[in-house]
């Protein structure tokens, strides 16, 4: 549908992490376009839980708000995030429309939400919102 886009990322405000896990990249200024190689890059930001505790994650590019959240598209499952620290991934250009708002989220495989718990849920971590803007790419 947009095979002949380019996905232009904007983010909109600073790296936030959950579950301890900080996003460095993608940044303000990066630029994926669609359909070729992207990175994503991540570090402990030295609090608990450590990466080792997050350990095993599946990593995603979504759209949504603090209560929904949409995958979009999967970029890997099951990364040991204590063991690697960055990942390339091709962004599609079916994703989504102009003006968006996108992130990363690192969802952990086996880590509960400590702050939450009373329930079940995984440990997240997330990277800041970006908006996507597509434009035609040259020929």
């Amino acid at each position: 549908m947009f095979s002949s886009t380019l996905l232009a990322v904007v983010l909109a405000i600073s790296p936030v992490a959950f579950g301890k896990l900080f996003t460095t990249s993608p940044v303000a200024s990066t630029t994926f376009p669609a359909g070729q190689p992207a990175t994503v890059n991540w570090q402990d930001d030295g609090s608990a839980p450590n990466l080792q505790a997050f350990g095993p994650s599946d990593i995603g590019l979504f759209t949504g708000s603090v209560n929904q959240q949409v995958l979009l598209q999967s970029i890997a499952t099951a990364v040991d995030v204590s063991k690697q620290n960055t990942i390339q991934w091709t962004p599609n250009a079916n994703v989504g429309p102009d003006g968006s708002k996108y992130f990363i989220r690192f969802t952990s495989n086996g880590l509960k939400d400590p702050a939450q718990p009373n329930f079940n849920f995984p440990a997240e971590a997330f990277s800041a919102m970006f908006t996507s803007v597509l434009l035609p790419i040259a020929p």
